[in-house]
């Protein structure tokens, strides 16, 4: 009978340090030092950019719960990113277990967006494997530094592969806008070819001035290449509002060649629409 016991408590035991439940890791990272509880995975599809029609999955494994909607988003992401409160990995894995890019944030990196790409030193050993389900632990094959700071990590996780819902269409205030947007539309597309042409200064002269205070630091350079990557393709604005010196703009178009929806929030500022804030989400077709 105290055999049985024992085998049991040891199962158990080996199960809760898998993180048995979708949703859940269990693991820790360490940056500079300080050392980070990993608690929370999330998953969803995204297509190879080097193979045309095969799909890769994305994790997460976060400090904080993130959904699925938000891990969608560019704009919620940066926005955890930004905020200092989010430390974790995220990994994009294709059908043959191969780990093609990777993620890091944590504020301990004291960088603009609090977050860099890295690759060449994720390892990840499956335990699940399939289009709805992934499973088993991710790590540092060593550890590394970036910027002088040291990283590693190293967590058991089970994560469901969802796909993002549906946002509703934001309620609009105001003046209807014209499919296109008119002049603020016509503003906000020279601003998104600003990033892709890698036009920092212009960039800078076509945010709001709040943005704009946070973009003036040595980091935000060396983060650019990030933001050129992140900005959805094929942009149309397909409507808005303006109200006073406010406006949204609904827009679509492309992320990782999936089909994305935007909303933008522009402000007039010395006369002139600037952007303010920007949400952008996709789904895997």
């Amino acid at each position: 009978m105290r055999k049985t016991a024992l085998s049991i408590l040891v199962m158990f035991v080996a199960a809760v340090g898998y993180g048995t439940d979708p949703g859940t890791a269990n693991g820790t990272m360490t940056v500079g030092g300080k050392k980070t509880t990993l608690k929370y995975a999330v998953a969803r599809n995204t297509p190879n950019h080097l193979e045309e029609g095969k799909t890769d999955i994305r994790v997460l494994l976060s400090n904080i719960p993130v959904t699925v909607e938000e891990f969608a988003d560019i704009g919620k992401m940066m926005e955890l990113s930004d905020s200092g409160n989010l430390t974790g990995i995220e990994v994009e894995i294709t059908p043959e277990k191969k780990i093609i890019s990777g993620q890091l944030y944590s504020p301990e990196f004291h960088l603009q967006g609090n977050s860099f790409s890295a690759v060449g030193m994720h390892e990840f050993k499956p335990t699940k494997f399939t289009k709805t389900a992934l499973a088993g632990k991710l790590a540092t094959s060593h550890e590394s530094d970036f910027n002088k700071v040291p990283f590693s990590y190293s967590a058991t996780f089970n994560a469901a592969v969802k796909a993002p819902k549906v946002a509703a269409p934001p309620k609009l205030k105001g003046t209807p806008l014209p499919a296109g947007g008119g002049d603020i539309g016509k503003t906000y597309l020279a601003f998104s070819k600003s990033i892709v042409a890698g036009d920092m200064n212009a960039v800078r002269s076509g945010v709001s001035a709040e943005r704009a205070a946070q973009m003036n630091t040595p980091d935000f350079k060396e983060m650019f290449p990030l933001v050129q990557a992140m900005e959805p393709k094929n942009i149309k604005i397909t409507g808005g509002a303006v109200d006073g010196d406010t406006a949204t703009l609904i827009a679509t178009g492309t992320s990782d060649g999936d089909k994305a929806a935007g909303t933008i929030s522009m402000v007039r500022e010395g006369g002139k629409w600037k952007v303010s804030k920007e949400s952008w989400s996709s789904k895997h077709q």
